[in-house]
């Protein structure tokens, strides 16, 4: 049948050819021959279409030239043809695939990269996450090395380790911060480098204030540096309270008391550790001499010092002398007490002072020299002849002699006489009376 077929179309072409050939010439000889080609051709894409080999074949063809779904066409007539054939369905498949792979190329590229960027954003989160904890994990590994090379005496080491953990990124607790100043400190002091070690001490303690070793360091590094600023100060201050024989930090103290001539609590204990080990220093001597002078104090412990500086440093201070003069009364040193009281009613021009009067009087009444009082006031009055204040003094004592001379003559019991003697003035009272007449001063003492 495809034979009778194929004949009829070859005989149906000459004839077209012949009756066309005369009119057309060679012209129309080409066309005729072109159709002619073209019908073979299809001729043969017809019988290919009915052979399996041959469209298999073609599919290959198709394949290659990346014809995907003309080659998935073909393989898929071959199949519906002959099932059976070798592969076939996989070609079929293969085809499918590359063909639907180029269709949807961009859609298949966009999905692929929205799939990478998720894989690489899950990567990152998942490095992201973990990272403040391997941040943490370095950062506590550095500090253990900070430790290790102090405790092995590599300062350098620990002072490199040191700073590039404060030029770092890492978050520090107050701890850190506090260990990383405080092995800098030490570093840098083991290795001279005083100035700083001071700086990191300091950094150090205004962290942790409680920090004894700290402390000690910091007193030391002062001590070296001769410092006297107000924090070195203060340095001393607290080491003298571990340390209260250290004469390095007396010294220091004692020059810086001294050199703002400070007379409080602190610098006058240190004026006072100074004079005891080094009596013969007359500054700190003047120095507790004054903080007495303005505290006006007339205690006994400070009657020795009141005498020495007299002595040694001022002999002409009348405000010490009669500071002096009020220490000896109070702790009853009448002894000491009549020559220094001359000497300022006598040179001193305080003739007119009834209380110095009032305390010569009661020296020579416990000494027991009244009669020396006449001799001095006399001499007093060819001195000063015009002080009312003398005459009235001379005059009271006048009157005082007389009432003593009746007390010596009279013997026994005076209450039984009716009469009682003032123990401050020697005046004779009632018996009845309570308070001195003349002196108003109580009689039952």
């Amino acid at each position: 049948m495809k034979k009778l077929t194929l004949l009829l179309i070859i005989i149906s072409i000459v004839f077209s050819i012949n009756i066309y050939a005369a009119d057309d010439g060679d012209e129309s000889s080409s066309v005729i021959s072109e159709v002619l080609k073209r019908r073979l051709e299809e001729e043969k894409l017809m019988e290919k279409k009915e052979d399996p080999d041959a469209l298999v074949n073609m599919g290959d063809e198709y394949f290659e030239k990346t014809a995907y779904e003309k080659a998935r066409d073909s393989y898929q007539k071959a199949f519906d043809l002959a099932p059976q054939f070798p592969g076939i369905k996989l070609k079929v498949y293969k085809a499918q695939i590359m063909y639907l792979l180029e269709k949807y190329r961009l859609v298949f590229y966009i999905v692929g990269v929205i799939g990478i960027l998720m894989l690489l954003l899950r990567i990152y989160s998942y490095f992201l996450s973990g990272a403040p904890q391997r941040a943490e994990n370095q950062k506590a590994k550095k500090l253990k090395a900070l430790k290790d090379d102090f405790i092995a005496g590599k300062y350098d080491d620990t002072i490199k380790i040191a700073n590039e953990l404060q030029k770092s990124n890492y978050a520090f607790s107050i701890q850190d911060k506090f260990s990383i100043h405080s092995l800098l400190a030490k570093s840098y002091y083991k290795k001279g480098v005083f100035n700083n070690a001071k700086i990191h001490a300091v950094e150090a303690l205004k962290l942790r204030s409680v920090a004894p070793d700290l402390h000690d360091l910091l007193t030391d590094i002062f001590l070296k540096m001769k410092d006297h600023s107000p924090r070195a100060i203060k340095e001393y201050e607290i080491a003298l309270k571990k340390r209260p024989n250290d004469t390095k930090i007396i010294n220091l103290l004692f020059d810086y008391y001294y050199a703002k001539k400070e007379i409080s609590d602190q610098a006058i204990n240190i004026y006072n550790k100074v004079f005891k080990y080094q009596p013969e220093n007359l500054q700190a001597l003047d120095m507790i001499c004054l903080r007495g002078i303005r505290k006006k104090d007339v205690s006994a412990s400070v009657i020795a010092i009141y005498e020495r500086v007299l002595k040694e440093l001022r002999p002409d201070d009348t405000k010490l002398k009669q500071l002096l003069l009020k220490a000896y009364y109070n702790n009853k040193r009448f002894k000491e007490l009549i020559p220094i009281a001359k000497e300022l009613l006598l040179k001193g021009g305080f003739v007119e002072d009834k209380e110095m009067h009032k305390f010569l009087f009661d020296a020579f009444k416990a000494e027991r020299k009244l009669d020396d009082i006449e001799a001095f006031y006399s001499q007093l009055k060819e001195k000063y002849p015009e002080s009312a204040v003398l005459q009235q003094i001379m005059d009271e004592h006048t009157g005082r002699k007389e009432d003593v001379n009746i007390e010596n003559n009279l013997s026994g019991d005076f209450a039984s006489k009716g009469i009682k003697i003032c123990p401050i003035c020697a005046h004779i009272n009632l018996k009845d009376a309570d308070f001195c007449e003349k002196c108003k001063k109580p009689l039952n003492l």
